[in-house]
């Protein structure tokens, strides 16, 4: 079963190649990195970072649609 979380103004589908989540680690701590569609304009994408937890991808994926920091400047096809 694919990974889709709505949280009624982002969207994230693993299915859809606009979608991506990147996760680094700093200061002893996991970051997710997320790309989400808009669903007020769903040809644009909003990016949002947070706090990120392998053991609840989901949640973490939710907490950073929610109330995660934007962020801009990096061109997400270069990201490793």
């Amino acid at each position: 079963m694919a990974l889709v979380i709505d949280n009624g103004h982002l969207l994230y589908d693993e299915n859809d190649d606009r979608c991506k989540v990147f996760v680094k680690q700093s200061q002893g701590m996991l970051f997710g990195f997320g790309v989400f569609i808009d669903k007020g304009c769903p040809s644009e994408t909003k990016k949002y970072w947070g706090k990120w937890d392998w053991n609840n991808q989901e949640k973490s994926l939710l907490n950073i649609m929610e109330s995660g920091g934007k962020w801009d400047g990096w061109e997400v096809n270069n990201v490793n």
